[in-house]
């Protein structure tokens, strides 16, 4: 039995570093992780400047990190605007324009599920 319990703990140290992975790193193209293809955002705006109850966003393509949002006041559809990430901002553009000069829309540092 004496001989048998190095093993045995030699096995249970091996079996920790074999089952043990490294986290994956978020990508830098896109640290948000809810900004997904088919992710939708509902706002209430009501008692607003505005006669609209309802503002909803959706992703609704991935264009090699450029992500495409479309937009509604109620029904009444709004023009899709593109968002990126460069150095270390979120960067928005309409669409018809390109991605250019002074677009920074949000500094960002470890945004999470939950962050404000």
């Amino acid at each position: 039995m004496k001989k048998s319990v190095p093993f045995i703990l030699s096995f249970i140290v091996l079996m920790v570093f074999i089952s043990c992975k490294k986290d994956s790193e978020p990508s830098l193209s896109n640290p948000i992780p809810w900004l997904k293809v088919g992710n939708k955002w509902i706002y209430d705006v009501t008692g607003g400047l505005t006669s609209y109850t309802t503002y909803t966003t959706e992703v609704t393509n991935n264009n090699s990190g450029i992500y495409t949002m479309a937009s509604w006041l109620d029904d009444d559809k709004q023009l899709d605007a593109n968002v990126y990430f460069e150095n270390g901002f979120m960067n928005t553009f309409d669409a018809g324009q390109s991605k250019g000069a002074n677009q920074q829309l949000l500094k960002y540092t470890n945004a999470k599920v939950g962050d404000t």
